[in-house]
């Protein structure tokens, strides 16, 4: 016998703030813009540019001011769909726990951040979908980084930046795992540039030392992804590889998008919101997210269930680029 799932603020807000072991990109790639309904409408900047067009501003007497028609497409309908995952917390580890709160906190941030895993791998199907043609290069042979002989990095960002930049927008983020950084920081065309050199191997493990650098020689601000995922399927032998690979994701990212506001970025994560409220229900959804739980008798234990509800959604394809295969 079971009891009725109810919302927990308290564990809601455990997996809002929740601290990641890893370190995951998708809502960086993607900021998140919140919608108080579950479904509706997202503004997108229009394709003929007509947001960046100059127009004759200057009015006579008895003139009448230009109309401004920015030829908005607010026709892309978003769906902050239902991501789930739960655990049982047998009552044996409530009593053996500092406290049933830290039981249940510790099954919360468990469950957050393999949820928070799926999300970081729909982000590469939703990239390799849409970023195709001349919005994707491979690299082969003597092209890739780690071949510090024939490679060149620096030329290589700077041509696929033109490549956005020719199509109207600004790239200000990349995105690479912590593998493609560490050979990218060496690299001997990269090293000394713009930070200055690498001096100790302990140094490559700091992530936020590498951003920083990394940041400062590219111009933009880079962000680097440490997060693994077991691809084989259950019952089998573990199998672990890099979510990100051997790609880099150069686009636009713009802080604080709105639902209500034309948004010229790559594309946002968009996530229902209905506020703090208590009890069961629909209600109780904070920044996307909710906790429910409920005693289990039959297994005496409490379920402790965390609900991500969001929409992963290209706005403006032209405004990223996607190199492959840029290590072996």
């Amino acid at each position: 016998m079971a009891t009725k799932p109810y919302t927990d603020n308290l564990l809601t807000g455990v997996a809002v703030k929740s601290h990641r072991q890893q370190a995951f990109l998708a809502e960086e790639v993607l900021p998140v813009a919140t919608g108080r309904k579950q479904t509706g409408s997202i503004a997108r900047i229009d394709e003929k540019g007509e947001t960046i067009r100059t127009f004759d501003d200057e009015v006579g007497k008895g003139g009448l001011a230009e109309m401004i028609d920015h030829d908005v497409d607010n026709d892309t309908q978003y769906n902050a769909v239902k991501h789930q995952g739960k655990k049982a917390v047998p009552w044996e580890d409530e009593a053996n726990a500092d406290s049933e709160f830290a039981a249940h906190s510790d099954a919360t941030l468990e469950v957050t951040e393999r949820l928070d895993l799926n999300k970081e791998v729909n982000l590469h199907k939703i990239l390799d979908a849409n970023l195709t043609g001349s919005q994707t290069a491979t690299l082969a042979g003597g092209a890739r980084w780690d071949d510090y002989t024939n490679s060149d990095p620096l030329v290589e960002f700077k041509n696929r930046i033109n490549v956005i930049e020719a199509l109207g927008f600004t790239p200000n983020f990349a995105g690479m795992s912590a593998k493609v950084a560490r050979t990218l920081i060496l690299h001997p065309d990269v090293r000394g540039v713009g930070a200055g050199v690498i001096r100790a191997e302990e140094e490559l493990g700091d992530l936020d030392n590498m951003q920083r650098r990394l940041s400062a020689i590219l111009g933009m601000d880079v962000r680097i992804a440490k997060n693994i995922r077991n691809v084989a399927k259950a019952g089998q032998e573990k199998s672990v590889e890099q979510v990100w690979g051997a790609k880099v994701l150069i686009c636009v990212r713009e802080p604080k998008p709105s639902l209500q506001r034309p948004y010229s970025g790559l594309g946002l994560t968009v996530k229902w919101n209905t506020g703090n409220v208590s009890g069961r229900g629909a209600g109780g959804v904070m920044n996307g997210k909710r906790v429910q739980r409920w005693t289990d008798e039959d297994r005496e234990a409490e379920i402790v269930k965390v609900t991500d509800f969001y929409h992963q959604i290209l706005t403006n394809k032209k405004a990223g680029f996607l190199l492959k295969s840029v290590i072996n």
